[in-house]
């Protein structure tokens, strides 16, 4: 591939540094498996700085944040109808993101995208629950309306309704599979 091993040797540490990997004796890296533990941690910490951090974003969220907003909505109902789950997926982190952004605060928002990538290494929730994007779609237009009219109340309960049934649903397919 023309990569030197140097290169490789430090992206390997790096990733067993992050959790990804182990080093195994005579053997080499292997993919560390998530335990449901630690999935719940992950998902418990996400669950209230997303709360937070959205929490936050409402009284700072400009204009074109929300025009952002709207526009994913509606490419994420194109892919309601098209059965796109894949680029729902996407479409969602997208979302979710544009509204912690608005947080203004950063390190609030790197700890949410380290945790959110922890705990996608498991699968996306819209890969082992298809039918859960058109709930999880008209959430979004709910959230984009409550945000517009500022309605912090609105926005933090529909944003928690929202992400409880998303982390339930991980959660109980998570366990299931490591029974």
């Amino acid at each position: 591939m023309g990569v030197s091993e140097t290169p490789v040797r430090e992206a390997l540490k790096t990733l067993e540094a992050e959790g990804l990997l182990s080093s195994v004796p005579y053997v080499g890296f292997v993919i560390t498996k998530l335990k449901p533990k630690e999935l719940e941690d992950i998902l418990t910490i996400r669950f209230n700085l997303e709360f937070l951090a959205t929490e936050i974003a409402i009284d700072n969220i400009s204009n074109d944040d929300i025009e952002r907003l709207a526009d994913k909505t509606k490419e994420m109902s194109i892919c309601v109808r098209e059965n796109n789950i894949p680029n729902y997926g996407r479409l969602n982190r997208e979302f979710h993101q544009i509204i912690y952004k608005a947080s203004n605060n950063q390190i609030l928002f790197k700890l949410i995208l380290d945790l959110w990538d922890k705990s996608e290494r498991m699968r996306s929730i819209f890969s082992l629950e298809p039918d859960i994007i058109e709930k999880s779609c008209n959430e979004h237009i709910q959230l984009v309306d409550m945000i517009k009219k500022k309605d912090k109340n609105l926005v933090v309960k529909i944003m928690k309704k929202h992400k409880k049934r998303a982390f339930s649903a991980l959660l109980k397919y998570f366990r299931k599979d490591n029974k």
